[in-house]
């Protein structure tokens, strides 16, 4: 019985400490995820899992993702494609649009931190491993 009483005060605090700081809700999450993906990314690997294969990627290219959900990809000065972009957070699937050739791409957000971001793209039929570092201009 005291065992029952205890369990019942502990849980009790629990909704009391919850209720007083929170449990992180789903729109605060999704800027978190926001703020560490829109921003500008250098490549710097690309690794073909399906053929044991990396290469290492040229240092010009860059992925600069934009809050209004739009993109600059490519490499600098002149080949840079427009897109848009879109991002489902429950399966980390982001889905970018070419805008000139109307053709939409997925790949799976595999990790994101505020320094580095892996995509995983499976659109060739191989399974292809892209790895950016967070540009430092």
């Amino acid at each position: 019985m005291v065992l029952i009483n205890h369990l019942r005060r502990t849980g009790a605090l629990c909704v009391v400490i919850i209720s007083l700081f929170g449990i992180p809700s789903a729109s605060a999450q999704h800027q978190v995820l926001m703020n560490r993906l829109c921003k500008s990314w250098s490549l710097t690997t690309i690794q073909n899992i399906t053929r044991q294969t990396a290469e290492t990627a040229p240092a010009n290219f860059i992925l600069n993702i934009k809050p209004d959900y739009t993109m600059e990809q490519g490499i600098i000065p002149d080949g840079i494609i427009q897109s848009t972009w879109s991002f489902d957070e429950a399966n980390m699937i982001l889905t970018v649009s070419d805008i000139k050739t109307k053709m939409n791409y997925e790949l799976k957000i595999l990790r994101i931190t505020n320094e580095e971001l892996e995509l995983q793209d499976n659109t060739t039929g191989e399974q292809i491993i892209i790895h950016y570092k967070a540009s430092t201009d």
